[in-house]
C-alpha cells in the first residue's frame, strides 16, 4: 500500500517476517480502513519470502488479503517514520529500542497495547472518525494510561509457536498441525472385526488454548441428529483408512464450521471416567467387559439397555478436604454417582491433567441434568475446600 502523505503509520515486528508480523500486518489492514498506513519487518527477516502457508491459510479464513506480500526487514527509517510500533514480544521491543531509543514512548508489545485500550475510556471520542484521526487521538491517551494499565499474569509475549514447541521437544523437532476451532467431542467404539460400531458420542470443556486440559465430559452429545451422522461417518472413514481391527476406538474430534475434524484417533478405551462410568451411565454398555470379551475371541454385547445422562467434572485447587458429613450428605444425592478431592497448593494456571485434584459423578435422565447435578455438588464443595469453580460447559 502506498503513503500517502500525514497518514499515521502502525508498523508489527516479529523475528523471520513470514508468519506473526504479517498475521498482524494483514488482520489489521482487513479490519481498519485506508487512512492508516500498515506494514511488518523483521529483525532478522527471511528476505522476500512470503507468508507462511498455515498463517496465510489462516488470513484467508479470515477474510484477509494474502497477495502482494514478501517479507523485509525492520530498518532504523521504518521505525522513525513509525507513530505506533508493535512487537510481538519484549526481546522484538528491545532490538527496536536499541537501534531507535526515541521509539520508547510509541512502542509496544502487542498484547500489551491491548491492555491498554481496554483500560482506556474511548466512549469520548467523537463518532464518525476515520481510523487514522481515531488512531491519532487515542495514542496519547494511551501513553498516559501506559502505567495504569493492568499486568499480566504471565509473560506478554506472543512466541514463536515453532520455537516454543522446539523447547518441549527432546530431539528438537517439531510436529505443525492446523489450528482448528469447536466445540471438542470423542467417539467411543469399537472394531469389530474391520468394521466400525459406535457406542457413544461424548461432549467435553476445556481450559482452551494454549493447553486445553480436559475439564468435564457429558453424554448424550448436544449435537444434533445430522452432525452426529456426519461425526460417526468421519470416524468411520478415518478408522477404515487407519485399517483398525478387533479393538477399542476413542476418537476425538473438533466440531468445527466447515464439520467434524479429526484430532487424535487410538485404539484403545477412553480414558478420564468416560469408558469406566460415563458410558454404562448413559448407555448401559460395559465397554471395559466388551473389550475383554473381543480379546478373548468372542463379540462385545453394546446393545443400550439405557437412555440417560451422565456427566464428569473435574476439580482443581482444593486446598482444604472436605468433612465426612459434607461427603456422605453430597453422595446420598439422587445421581451422585462419585466424589474425590484431594488438596494441593493453589496453581494459577491449569497447565495438565495432572493440576487436576478430584471430579465429581453423576447420572440423570438427560445430560443437561447431570452436567447441573454436578456443578450443584461442587457449589456445595466450595465452601470447605476453597477449590476454583471450573470453565462453563460449552453448548453445541
Amino acid at each position: 500500500m502506498p503513503a500517502v502523505p500525514d497518514q499515521p503509520r502502525i508498523l508489527a515486528i516479529c523475528t523471520a517476517n513470514i508468519s506473526r508480523s504479517p498475521a498482524v500486518e494483514r488482520l489489521l489492514r482487513a479490519g481498519l480502513d485506508e487512512s492508516v498506513q500498515i506494514g511488518s519487518g523483521g529483525v532478522s527477516a527471511l528476505l522476500g519470502e512470503a507468508i507462511d502457508p498455515p498463517v496465510a491459510r489462516f488470513l484467508r479464513a479470515n477474510d484477509a488479503d494474502v497477495t502482494g506480500f514478501a517479507a523485509r526487514q525492520v530498518t532504523e527509517p521504518m521505525v522513525r517514520e513509525t507513530e505506533l510500533v508493535l512487537t510481538l514480544t519484549r526481546a522484538h521491543r528491545a532490538q527496536v529500542l536499541e537501534w531507535v531509543p526515541s521509539a520508547v514512548r510509541r512502542s509496544y508489545t502487542l498484547l500489551e497495547f491491548a491492555r491498554v485500550l481496554e483500560s482506556l475510556d474511548l466512549t469520548e471520542l467523537p463518532s464518525g472518525l476515520t481510523a487514522g484521526a481515531r488512531l491519532r487521538a487515542i495514542l496519547p491517551m494511551a501513553t498516559a494510561g501506559r502505567s495504569l494499565a493492568p499486568r499480566p499474569v504471565a509473560g506478554g509475549d506472543i512466541d514463536d509457536a515453532f520455537a516454543r514447541a522446539a523447547a518441549f521437544s527432546t530431539r528438537g523437532r517439531v510436529i505443525a498441525q492446523e489450528f482448528l476451532r469447536g466445540p471438542e467431542i470423542s467417539v467411543e467404539g469399537f472394531c469389530i472385526g474391520s468394521e466400525f460400531h459406535q457406542v457413544a458420542i461424548t461432549d467435553k470443556v476445556t481450559t482452551g488454548p494454549p493447553h486445553f486440559v480436559e475439564m468435564g465430559h457429558s453424554q448424550p452429545t448436544a449435537h444434533g441428529a445430522e452432525v452426529q451422522a456426519s461425526i460417526t461417518s468421519v470416524v468411520r472413514h478415518a478408522v477404515g483408512a487407519l485399517g483398525l481391527t478387533d479393538c477399542a476406538v476413542h476418537a476425538e474430534l473438533l466440531v468445527t464450521e466447515t464439520g467434524p475434524r479429526v484430532v487424535e484417533i487410538g485404539a484403545r478405551l477412553g480414558g478420564d471416567f468416560i469408558t469406566s462410568h460415563l458410558v454404562p451411565g448413559s448407555t448401559g454398555v460395559d465397554m471395559v467387559g466388551g473389550l475383554i470379551r473381543l480379546a478373548c475371541g468372542g463379540r462385545p454385547d453394546l446393545m443400550p439397555t439405557r437412555v440417560q445422562g451422565s456427566a464428569v467434572r473435574f476439580l482443581v485447587d482444593a486446598v482444604a478436604p472436605p468433612s465426612s458429613e459434607l461427603l456422605e450428605r453430597l453422595l446420598s444425592m439422587d445421581g451422585v454417582v462419585r466424589i474425590r478431592t484431594a488438596t494441593t497448593r493453589p496453581a494459577p494456571l491449569v497447565n495438565s491433567s495432572a493440576d487436576r485434584v478430584g471430579e465429581v459423578i453423576a447420572t440423570a435422565w438427560t445430560a443437561h441434568e447431570a452436567r447441573e447435578l454436578c456443578d450443584e455438588v461442587i457449589s456445595l464443595l466450595l465452601p470447605e475446600t476453597g477449590m476454583r469453580p471450573s470453565p462453563p460447559w460449552r453448548r453445541c
